[in-house]
């Protein structure tokens, strides 16, 4: 297995984890949380609970994503997850380290027109 597939799915998992740490951290109420879709699902069940529920999907995905590469062991399929993966492990960094930071960075200004474009007018 190519190391750096587990280096990959190791910075999913970690991370992630400061994603939910620092969101954590710095909600304080459903409003606070910038995604509209996470927002419903803290109204429902609660912010922990909807963090926790996040950070023990990611880590099924990332096991059940990391088995099939090591499955396939195709150089395609390693060099598709580190690729995504370091891209997915950047933008959580980015959204922890703005969450602790207080401040946007050049990557969550990116995620909030994304999710303008997706939701519209009520993000």
């Amino acid at each position: 297995m190519n190391p750096l597939v587990i280096t990959t799915s190791a910075l999913l998992i970690i991370t992630k984890l400061y994603d939910c740490l620092s969101t954590l951290a710095r909600i304080k109420g459903v409003t606070h949380e910038s995604n509209p879709f996470a927002r419903r699902l803290m109204l429902r069940y609660g912010i922990k609970t909807t963090v926790w529920l996040v950070f023990v999907v990611t880590i099924v995905a990332v096991v059940l994503s990391h088995a099939f590469v090591w499955w396939k062991d195709s150089a395609l399929y390693q060099s598709l997850y580190i690729g995504i993966g370091m891209f997915i492990s950047l933008v959580q960094f980015a959204v922890a380290r703005a969450n602790m930071s207080d401040s946007d960075n050049a990557i969550t200004r990116l995620v909030r027109v994304y999710l303008k474009i997706i939701y519209g007018k009520r993000f």
